[in-house]
């Protein structure tokens, strides 16, 4: 679904929504993925071929990216048959989100990944390290700079984290300067 307003003085805002969804064999509906972005667009602007490209660069855009907790098993179940043959099948679950607003030479991102019961299915019945896995991953960027924190658990032990830092525009363009970065990893004993 989506809306096209060009009534307003200096250009048109519109808005996209979009929702992936998977009907079961019994009948139940359930998303897969849910979007929507809105954006002010400068129509005169845009059909301007000399300031096209700083005009698109600078279109505010606001929008979000959710996917539902699921099993990881239902994506590989939709993978086409010659990959879905190559991946070991998963257990576990998987949800994400991500947050946008801004423009591309201004944005502000956030982004959430968590999954828990992660790792290859296995063929006993009783198996005790089912469920007993999480990650996490937290990501953000603003002015210039992002963040992005993984966590790894193990039977409720922290096993691996990373942090991770970026300095510099995140789409740089030609001749902007050089970005910068940092990786830092902790590894303990489990």
């Amino acid at each position: 679904a989506g809306s096209f307003d060009a009534r307003k003085p200096r250009g048109a805002e519109t808005e996209v929504r979009l929702s992936l969804i998977e009907r079961r064999e019994d009948g139940v509906i359930l998303p897969v993925v849910r979007g929507e972005i809105s954006a002010a667009l400068d129509l005169p602007g845009l059909a301007d071929p000399a300031r096209r490209k700083k005009v698109f660069r600078n279109t505010k855009l606001s929008g979000s990216v959710e996917i539902p907790k699921r099993s990881i098993r239902r994506f590989v179940e939709v993978m086409p048959t010659p990959t879905r043959d190559e991946v070991p099948q998963p257990m576990g679950d998987v949800e994400a989100q991500l947050f946008f607003a801004g423009t591309l030479d201004d944005p502000n991102v956030g982004l959430r990944i968590a999954s828990t019961g992660v790792g290859p299915r296995r063929r006993a019945i009783n198996d005790q390290s089912r469920g007993n896995s999480e990650i996490e991953v937290i990501g953000s960027y603003a002015r210039s700079r992002g963040r992005m924190d993984m966590g790894f658990r193990f039977r409720g032990q922290e096993v691996l984290s990373l942090t991770g830092e970026l300095n510099g525009p995140l789409l740089p363009e030609e001749g902007a300067p050089r970005r910068t970065g940092m990786l830092k990893a902790r590894l303990r004993e489990f």
